[in-house]
């Protein structure tokens, strides 16, 4: 999977439903569409990182202003210092960025941990842009600051300020939408999204649900149009 792409941050579709409950370890997969060349474009990991700081609450660590790092399962990808929620490196033909967009605190099943919901987003162009978004669980113990779970999800299937990511303050649950590339989409023109639903279980998140949906763009058809006038 590719990384990368532009800040988004109007909502074109506006709030998600509701997410419903279900039970532990299952998943719900609606309209199922099977993946074109490209495959999916989300991934759920767990990194194990552990920051060298020891850090007494989450008050002392400002998201904005911190070194942050994304993965691919637990391979590092990017390590940037955010500076007033920005980074960036610039190479010859193209650029890397990375934007803090939200954090949300989270409950936790255990007293000794403090848990934290980070979303950042990547940007890239080298010939081709990229967006990718990341909720990571940031988790506290023992004063030490560990990245725990890492959802990554493609967000180039719109380039209109959409919405990607929305989170249920009265059970923290998390919705996400994630690009859905159909058989013979071109990588600019992706036809399809998933929107993933994610309970929280205390510890980490738990994908309950799966629907796809097609982009606004591909579900209007010039042609059937024509024929009905």
């Amino acid at each position: 999977m590719r990384l990368g792409g532009v800040l988004l941050t109007v909502a074109l579709f506006g709030f998600l439903a509701a997410p419903q409950k279900q039970p532990a370890g299952t998943s719900d997969t609606v309209s199922p569409v099977p993946y074109g060349s490209f495959g999916k474009q989300f991934e759920i990991s767990k990194p194990g990182f552990v920051y060298s700081g020891r850090y007494a609450s989450f008050q002392e660590i400002d998201p904005k202003n911190f070194v942050v790092h994304t993965f691919l399962k637990k391979r590092h990808l990017i390590c940037g210092k955010l500076t007033r929620g920005h980074w960036e490196a610039k190479e010859e033909g193209g650029f890397d960025a990375l934007d803090f967009v939200k954090s949300y605190a989270l409950p936790s099943t255990d007293e000794n941990s403090k848990y934290l919901l980070v979303v950042l987003e990547q940007s890239s162009a080298y010939g081709n842009s990229e967006s990718d978004h990341y909720a990571q669980i940031w988790r506290l113990r023992d004063e030490k600051l560990s990245i725990e779970q890492q959802i990554s999800y493609n967000t180039h299937f719109s380039d209109n300020g959409d919405r990607f990511e929305h989170f249920f303050k009265k059970d923290s649950a998390l919705q996400v939408r994630s690009s859905h590339y159909l058989e013979h989409d071109a990588h600019c023109c992706i036809s399809a999204y998933d929107e993933l639903t994610f309970q929280w279980s205390g510890g980490d998140y738990v994908l309950t649900r799966i629907e796809t949906k097609r982009t606004p763009a591909a579900s209007y058809d010039p042609a059937s149009k024509s024929e009905k006038n």
